[in-house]
């Protein structure tokens, strides 16, 4: 389509779509994203062996 004809927000929009594929694809979309997926497992490792600790007849 010629840029005369398309709709001026028609580049953000895609952009912002592959910017949502890439993200749904499991793909880090930089550093930033990876630190906070591995503090994320930390944490939820972290809960669930308290958790077991909490409920464990040895408590």
């Amino acid at each position: 389509m010629p840029t005369e004809m398309r709709p001026p927000h028609d580049r953000p929009l895609r952009e912002a779509g592959d910017e949502a594929c890439r993200r749904a694809s499991g793909y880090a979309a930089d550093p930033e994203w990876t630190a906070y997926g591995i503090r994320d497992a930390i944490v939820f490792v972290t809960g669930f062996l308290v958790a077991l600790m909490l409920i464990s007849p040895h408590g």
